[in-house]
């Protein structure tokens, strides 16, 4: 590893294929919007389980840039997962917020560990720390329901790029 955390140098590159970690998060898109448009629990919770796939690729692929905030992105992960789980099984919207919340600890931490990077776009990091903050506000209880959508929203587009980047650009 470089010194200012990059992933590679003349001797080390990565351990997982970028494009790899972006198809494995384009696998969750399919089963999280199946689940969503079927509206079938049982395909919801696989989607669910398989985000945490993600996260795992994902902390493989950022852990050179730096190894002990990349853990971090395990626990937010099992823990938002794990809340998303009770939620869909509950149908529990106060759940689901509280499971957006944890996620918004996982994009923040996956923004700042990307900003670090120099495989992948600063832009990109800039987009999931704001929609990791966004979606860590959805604690505050009664939020209008537009703020909600807006934190959602953020979220899934520096998601959506980061896969996008993953496949495409690297």
């Amino acid at each position: 590893m470089g010194v200012h955390g990059s992933f590679t140098t003349s001797t080390e590159t990565a351990a997982v294929d970028p494009h790899l970690v972006g198809l494995v998060y384009v696998v969750y898109f399919v089963l999280a919007l199946s689940g969503e448009i079927l509206k079938n629990p049982a395909l919801k919770l696989i989607g669910t389980a398989w985000y945490f796939v993600v996260a795992i690729a994902l902390n493989v692929l950022l852990r050179p840039v730096d190894p002990g905030i990349a853990w971090v992105l395990l626990p937010t992960a099992a823990i938002g997962c794990l809340l998303q789980g009770v939620a869909i099984l509950e149908r529990s919207r106060a759940v689901q917020l509280r499971s957006f919340a944890v996620f918004g600890l996982f994009l923040f931490t996956l923004g700042y560990l990307v900003l670090r990077s120099t495989l992948l776009p600063s832009a990109i990091g800039v987009a999931l720390t704001v929609g990791g903050l966004a979606s860590s506000a959805l604690i505050i209880p009664r939020l209008p329901i537009g703020a909600v959508a807006v934190a959602g929203l953020l979220g899934m587009l520096a998601e959506g790029s980061l896969a996008a980047w993953l496949i495409f650009a690297t």
